[in-house]
C-alpha cells in the first residue's frame, strides 16, 4: 500500500485503530519512516512504513496483521 505523505499513513492508521478497537504505540516516528506496534506486550502486531525514493511516496514495507490480544471496549463515564 502506498501513501503520498507520512501524515496520510498516520491518519489511516488512526482510523484503523478505531475500527479494530485496539491501541497502538509509535516505536519509530521520523521524517522518512514510521513503525507502530500494539500497546500490549503479549501481542506482536506491527506495521512499518518508509519512504520509497523510486516512486516518491511512502510505502508499507512490513505488516504483521494478526493480533494475539483481545479487542478493548472502554466504558464512558456518565457526567
Amino acid at each position: 500500500m502506498e501513501f503520498g505523505t507520512l501524515a496520510e499513513f498516520k491518519y489511516a492508521l488512526r482510523e484503523y485503530s478505531i475500527f479494530m478497537g485496539r491501541e497502538f504505540k509509535w516505536k519509530k516516528n521520523e521524517k522518512q519512516r514510521a513503525r507502530e506496534k500494539c500497546k500490549k506486550a503479549c501481542c506482536d502486531w506491527e506495521i512499518y512504513c518508509a519512504k520509497n525514493e523510486h516512486k516518491n511516496c511512502f510505502q508499507i514495507k512490513s505488516f504483521k496483521h494478526e493480533h494475539k490480544c483481545c479487542r478493548e471496549i472502554k466504558k464512558q463515564k456518565n457526567k
